[in-house]
């Protein structure tokens, strides 16, 4: 296979000590920039072509330290879903329509105990345990103990209270939220007056 190689500059081009095209091209390797595009947030490339019509691609690395910095901190962000005491195992619930209940499996990764509660909404961050009675799906058991290092299987039932559209998926939000023990004989929720 021949590979042949195409002079290739782009019409409209001011070519340095502003030469047109069509006119001599300046010096040998005298390099001169195309265009400068920005990619994410810091990082800027320039196509430069040189006489022969290669095309370089050089990097300008005066922002690089600030580029890596934020691929970091985008990359290190997934990682505090870890630090929750109490997790659930996989991403998504899925209820198939014929099914009678779906299991779900919550682990406890800490060295104490937790109670936890749990209940289904629908998108809106202001639906409190309360207010779930209204949603077609329920958990058993709502409020439990979760030993330390132990595991807990959720089961979840519909309940038929709200009639889904049978052409296309709905969406509800489980939620799971834990509560930490406290001392008996602490001092935690009593006002202390100097």
């Amino acid at each position: 296979m021949l590979l042949k190689r195409a002079r290739l500059i782009p019409r409209g081009i001011t070519l340095p000590g502003k030469q047109r095209l069509g006119q001599s091209l300046p010096p040998f390797n005298t390099p001169f920039r195309i265009n400068n595009c920005r990619y994410g947030l810091a990082l800027k490339r320039q196509t430069i072509f040189n006489r022969q019509g290669v095309v370089e691609m050089k990097m300008d690395t005066r922002h690089s330290a600030l580029y890596y910095l934020i691929v970091f901190l985008f990359l290190a962000l997934p990682a505090t879903a870890s630090w929750a005491s109490v997790t659930i195992l996989g991403s998504r619930i899925i209820y198939p329509s014929t099914a009678s209940s779906v299991d779900v499996q919550l682990k406890n990764n800490d060295a104490i105990p937790y109670i936890v509660q749990t209940w289904f909404d629908d998108g809106d961050m202001n639906t409190s345990p309360e207010n779930s009675s209204a949603m077609p799906f329920i958990a058993t058991p709502p409020v439990f103990r979760i030993q330390p290092k132990a595991g807990q299987v959720v089961r979840v039932i519909y309940n038929n209270t709200k009639k889904l559209p049978q052409d296309r998926e709905s969406v509800f939000w489980f939620n799971v939220l834990q509560v930490p023990p406290t001392n008996i004989g602490s001092d935690s929720g009593k006002i202390k007056c100097w």
